[in-house]
């Protein structure tokens, strides 16, 4: 199943409400933090213990994500691939299928972290 599904909606709709507060006029004042706060574009998948692969949406839709090519545990050999949906993603770094809400972070916060507070906020 490559079809996109609730976690790519709603990361979807966090990442465009932050270009939105980038591009709009809000309060700029605290502009601090580090090189990947300031990035509205890119997410990540937390595999487990240390690793972590970068991804981001393409003009298409699409995710470019990184992952392990070989499997082997050798990080070098990280390649970037297309992938339709974050579950796709997460099936080919983890070679299984596994639930993506609590394994993608946006910003440091996983998407069940967004999705719990805007529950909260209802």
């Amino acid at each position: 199943g490559g079809k996109a599904g609730p976690a790519d909606f709603l990361l979807r709709q966090l990442i465009e409400d932050a270009r939105n507060k980038v591009t709009g006029t809000g309060s700029g004042g605290s502009r601090r933090g580090s090189g990947t706060e300031g990035n509205v574009e890119t997410f990540e998948f937390r595999g487990g213990g240390d690793s972590y692969y970068q991804g981001r949406y393409d003009g298409d839709g699409m995710i470019v994500g990184e992952y392990t090519g070989g499997g082997d545990g050798d990080d070098s050999d990280e390649e970037s691939m297309r992938f339709p949906s974050l579950a796709s993603w997460a099936f080919a770094v983890k070679g299984r299928t596994v639930s993506v809400k609590p394994a993608v972070f946006y910003k440091n916060k996983s998407l069940r972290q967004y999705e719990n507070e805007a529950a909260a906020d209802a």
